[in-house]
């Protein structure tokens, strides 16, 4: 039988998913999307890449971000929020215990209420790090099917978080112009 810590399968995952992508060749695009992870949650390694059409983490604290994403944001808040959202507790596939509980890449979204769960903690996270968690409901009012239950619940969280007002930043604008460009001049 073979056995794999969760460390060794998130790098065995990361080399698989690194394979397959091109990462954006900028380190300030790196580096800004690595800081602002890290106000989420410390140690992740991040990366910004081509080819993926959702956010992926993985086991051992590795991320990918869409260049996609980066550029369907209209703030800094809402990129932050989906960022919050792959990584929240309910949606990593890794628990501070060191167990893995299931990996969704591609295929079938997770259950309704995992997606819930995911949602309320992402916006409790985005609060703690100083962002809109509105931002979020907004983003996923725009650029996914409606969904009324999921609103709500979003709404609901939101009302009971202490307000903030962290929405955008010059950084966040300036980072979308260096990858706006991206296939031809900053992709390796």
């Amino acid at each position: 039988m073979l056995s794999l810590t969760v460390a060794a399968l998130g790098k065995q995952l990361d080399a698989n998913i690194t394979r397959s992508t091109t990462p954006v060749d900028s380190e300030t695009v790196q580096g800004y999307v690595s800081r602002l992870a890290a106000r989420f949650q410390a140690g992740l390694h991040t990366s910004v890449v081509d080819k993926l059409h959702d956010p992926v983490a993985l086991p051992g604290g590795y991320v990918f971000i869409p260049v996609s994403l980066l550029l369907s944001a209209n703030s800094e808040a809402e990129f932050a929020g989906v960022l919050a959202q792959t990584i929240a507790p309910g949606k990593t596939p890794f628990s501070n215990t060191g167990s893995i509980s299931i990996i969704f890449i591609g295929g079938d979204p997770p259950p309704r209420a995992m997606e819930l769960e995911t949602d309320i903690a992402a916006v409790r996270i985005m609060s703690g790090a100083g962002f809109d968690p509105a931002a979020l409901l907004q983003y996923i009012q725009r650029r996914q099917p409606p969904d009324a239950e999921r609103i709500a619940a979003l709404q609901e969280a939101i009302r009971d978080l202490p307000p903030v007002g962290l929405t955008d930043s010059s950084e966040f604008h300036r980072i979308q112009a260096i990858v706006r460009p991206a296939p031809p001049s900053l992709l390796r």
